[in-house]
């Protein structure tokens, strides 16, 4: 079959809903073809897309008879007005979708928003106990032991405590903590047991 070359960019869409439509019945489960003619007859364009998203969504199971797809040659722009018999397997259909959209609507609302978990009861604001031990490695980190069975660990080019100092430990800014000597010596730490 010879067409005149004006008339491919006219067909090209056409050849590309055929393929279209053997992809997705391939992929996708078979859809009532009367609940497709239904949203085929709606006039508004939102409303037509909505109804043919909601058969997307509903997805129901098919009927062993009608599990076979229309072939793309018969599938035409615009159908015919659905039956009376199309009409009531699309109400089904209807209903599913809107349980759908009922259950998908509070997690639409909900959308960004944080969950913000009241915090535990965090204990004391801070504590004060005596260095029992000073390790420092060969990178700058210090290891405190203290006589209340903590260790706590920071990063100190010189470590300005002594075996016996007490140690204040406050709560900081965003979950740190502030280790003090009796000296006046401030240092971020993190509690390592």
């Amino acid at each position: 079959m010879n067409l005149p070359a004006r008339a491919l960019p006219a067909l090209f869409p056409l050849v590309l809903a055929a393929f279209a439509l053997t992809r997705s019945a391939v992929a996708a489960p078979a859809v009532d073809a009367g609940a497709l003619a239904h949203c085929a007859a709606i006039s508004g364009a939102d409303e037509r897309l909505a109804c043919y998203d909601s058969l997307a969504r509903a997805r129901p199971s098919p009927p062993a008879a009608a599990a076979t797809a229309p072939s793309p040659a018969k599938a035409t722009p615009h159908a015919a007005p659905a039956s009376h018999s199309a009409a009531a397997t699309a109400a089904p259909a209807a209903a599913a979708t809107g349980a759908a959209a009922a259950t998908a609507e509070p997690a639409a609302k909900s959308f960004g928003l944080t969950q913000h978990v009241a915090p535990a009861e965090q204990g004391p604001d801070r504590i004060q106990a005596q260095a029992t031990r000073v390790d420092i490695d060969r990178l700058g980190t210090v290891r405190l032991s203290l006589d209340n069975g903590q260790v706590w660990t920071f990063n100190a080019p010189e470590a300005l405590i002594r075996v016996g100092d007490t140690i204040t430990i406050k709560r900081g800014a965003l979950g740190s903590f502030l280790l003090t000597t009796p000296e006046h010596h401030t240092y971020k730490a993190q509690r390592s047991q």
